[in-house]
């Protein structure tokens, strides 16, 4: 009887810890480079990653409002510091993931020029419409509009922007022809061979593209939450190889 008592025993001390299931509300522009670095976690861990992928306003709002998400991934530090004075997470949780930067598409090939101080954006894009994220909330379109601002060129593009509800749509846009012009993350431009990167939008003129990441406050999955954020910080080689500049932590 004891020896089957200490058979079972160790039978139950061998099972793995039961596969979880986490909810990553993500912005849209991470869609692609998430997949890859979920099948690593799920690899590692066992555990799953569903993604919501949207603007980080978006998911911002709905996990202040109750939605069932464990990681806030945003593309925008604003963003994430209003969730941070919702309350919905803590600010010593948050952590800067990788960078990025803006570039002009079009689905025609073309010269790629450099759009700096000085570059008159009426003449270049003429009269094309512009594809951008909505430029009072999503990031993508904030940037945008930030860039456009600098160059004195915004008023004067104002009716010509094709606003979108993410960056993705955005891009859509230009590479089904709807759009002759684009402002996206170059990661995008990188992940969609149906357009042409045709200007690089120098980072001066604009604020900081950064992605941050933290655990949800309300989570009840706290530990796979905050391991899943680490993982993330630990893939600068899938967030390089997707266009974006991965923010290597410190040792």
């Amino acid at each position: 009887m004891l020896r089957f008592a200490l058979i079972l025993l160790a039978s139950l001390i061998a099972l793995p810890a039961q596969a979880e299931r986490i909810n990553v509300f993500a912005a849209a522009s991470l869609r692609n480079l998430l997949e890859e670095v979920a099948k690593g976690f799920t690899a590692e861990t066992g555990h799953e990653v569903i993604f919501t992928p949207a603007s980080s306003g978006t998911l911002a709002r709905q996990i202040a409002q109750g939605a069932p998400a464990d990681v806030y991934l945003s593309a925008n530090v604003d963003w994430m510091d209003w969730i941070v004075g919702d309350g919905a997470v803590e600010r010593v949780d948050v952590v800067e993931i990788a960078s990025n930067t803006l570039v002009l598409v079009s689905a025609d090939k073309g010269d790629e020029v450099a759009i700096a101080k000085g570059t008159d954006m009426p003449a270049l894009i003429e009269d094309g419409r512009i594809a951008v994220g909505l430029i009072d909330s999503v990031p993508a379109g904030l940037y945008a509009a930030n860039a456009l601002q600098t160059l004195g060129a915004l008023d004067a593009l104002r009716p010509q922007l094709a606003q979108a509800d993410n960056v993705r749509a955005a891009l859509v846009l230009v590479a089904r022809g709807e759009a002759e012009w684009g402002i996206v993350y170059n990661s995008d431009a990188a992940a969609e061979p149906r357009v042409t990167v045709r200007g690089r939008i120098d980072p001066e003129l604009h604020k900081p593209v950064l992605y941050l990441a933290a655990p949800v406050k309300e989570s009840r999955k706290q530990a796979i939450a905050r391991a899943f954020v680490s993982h993330l910080r630990a893939s600068s080689g899938v967030f390089a190889a997707y266009g974006f500049t991965p923010v290597v932590p410190a040792n």
